[in-house]
């Protein structure tokens, strides 16, 4: 996250440098050209042109002022839109950064008591025993919060829950964890992933329908790696044979290093 943050930074410090170039090549070539019109116009009055040299000074001044400010505006306006994608690049790492522990839940039944404070309990309760069963007692949890307005049939529809917990690493233990909640019967409706920014549920989304596209067109194994790629996985056969060769190999050169010391 430090190196994302510095990266960002040197971005920035770059980016305005070059507007400070732009701008010094402008000025300069101001300067350069308004002495060489003045240089110009001092010929023709004393050539005795006194009016057309003005007259032609005048139209290269206004063209090249003309020339100057769109550059300028362009400029300026590149300059607010880096701006603005730098504000936002940074804003999205510090809400990633503030997600980082966070994981949502989906499927966690909820309680139709109408007191909130038992319901809060139900579902602290409801968590414990979910880490629990996931051999994940070690785990400091922070805080437990429905997200979204409650609905008036919760037990049907009940919302996901955010579940904050001390770590990062902790997190991620859970998150690896959850792969067990489909063998055990009260939690194979539940499921849960990272808390995600909204560019990032965007990006995922995207991945998603790629991903279902590719597999119509009948692609296999693939999976979405990192919420940022799409990968093929191999079969788990593939993986085992892969294994049993790297072991093979590997028995056969020990065998062939013991018979020659035998030789010796």
């Amino acid at each position: 996250m430090t190196s994302m943050m510095l990266s960002l930074h040197e971005n920035q410090q770059h980016l305005e440098q070059r507007f400070n170039d732009l701008a010094t090549s402008i000025y300069r070539k101001f300067d350069d050209l308004t002495e060489g019109l003045s240089k110009k116009l001092e010929n023709n009055c004393d050539n005795g042109q006194t009016d057309v040299g003005e007259k032609r000074v005048e139209e290269k001044f206004d063209t090249f002022m003309d020339t100057v400010m769109q550059k300028m505006e362009l400029c300026d306006n590149m300059e607010v839109a880096v701006s603005k994608k730098l504000s936002e690049e940074q804003e999205e790492q510090e809400e990633i950064r503030k997600r980082k522990a966070s994981i949502i839940i989906h499927g966690m039944s909820e309680y139709e008591s109408e007191d909130n404070e038992v319901r809060k309990k139900m579902d602290e309760d409801e968590i414990c025993t979910l880490l629990h069963d996931i051999s994940c007692d070690n785990i400091s949890v922070d805080s437990v919060i429905r997200l979204g307005r409650r609905k008036d049939d919760a037990v049907a529809s009940p919302r996901p829950v955010k579940l904050v917990v001390a770590t990062e690493d902790q997190k991620e233990k859970v998150l690896r964890m959850s792969k067990n909640l489909k063998r055990i019967r009260k939690w194979q409706k539940v499921f849960l992933h990272q808390d995600l920014t909204p560019k990032q549920r965007d990006r995922r989304q995207q991945l998603v329908q790629e991903l279902r596209r590719r597999e119509n067109e009948g692609e296999k194994n693939l999976i979405i790696v990192n919420n940022s790629k799409i990968v093929t996985r191999r079969p788990r056969q593939e993986k085992i044979s892969e294994i049993a060769m790297t072991l093979t190999a590997t028995t056969g050169q020990e065998q062939d290093q013991e018979k020659g010391h035998g030789d010796i």
